[in-house]
C-alpha cells in the first residue's frame, strides 16, 4: 500500500493528508480529529475545502456491515453553498480488505461527476480496513 502524501491545492500549497500510523486500536485517521471509527458498519466521510485549505463542511453517513450510501444530494447543497474547491473522501472496510470493489469505484466516479459539475475538484478517495489503506489518487484512479 502507498502510504501518506501531498496533493496539490492550487498555487498557494498543499494539503496534506496524514494516514499514519492508522490502526483499529489508535486514534489518528486521516485529517486531524476527523476520525472513521473501526466498527462493524461502512462508514463514509466527506472533507470539503475552499480554495485556500480552510475546512468548510464535513459531511458522513452510516451504512451496513458491507455498504454505505454516498450523500450525493448533501455533497451537491454543500459545494453549492460554501464554493468548495477540494473534496477528500474516505470510508472504511469492516472485513479488513483495503482493495475497492466495483461498488467502491463507481461511488467515487459520482463524487467525482458531483464535485467537478460544481466547480470543485475530488482529491483523493481513501478505503481505510484495520491497519491498511488504499488511496484511489495513488493507484492511478483519480
Amino acid at each position: 500500500m502507498v502510504r501518506g502524501g501531498a496533493v496539490p491545492a492550487g498555487p498557494t500549497g498543499y494539503f496534506r493528508l496524514s494516514l499514519a500510523p492508522m490502526t483499529c486500536s489508535g486514534p489518528a485517521y486521516p485529517v486531524e480529529s476527523y476520525a472513521l471509527p473501526c466498527q462493524s458498519a461502512e462508514m463514509v466521510r466527506l472533507w470539503l475545502f475552499d480554495a485556500t485549505g480552510r475546512l468548510t463542511t464535513t459531511l458522513h453517513e452510516t451504512g451496513e456491515h458491507n455498504r454505505v450510501a454516498i450523500p450525493l444530494p448533501a455533497l451537491a447543497r454543500s459545494l453549492a453553498l460554501t464554493g468548495a474547491a477540494y473534496v477528500f473522501m474516505a470510508h472504511n472496510h469492516p472485513s479488513g480488505d483495503p482493495r475497492p470493489s466495483d461498488a467502491d469505484i463507481e461511488a467515487t466516479r459520482q463524487v467525482w461527476r458531483v464535485a467537478r459539475m460544481l466547480g470543485a475538484s475530488l482529491q483523493d478517495h481513501i478505503v481505510i480496513a484495520e491497519d491498511r489503506w488504499f488511496s484511489f489518487r495513488s493507484h492511478g484512479l483519480l
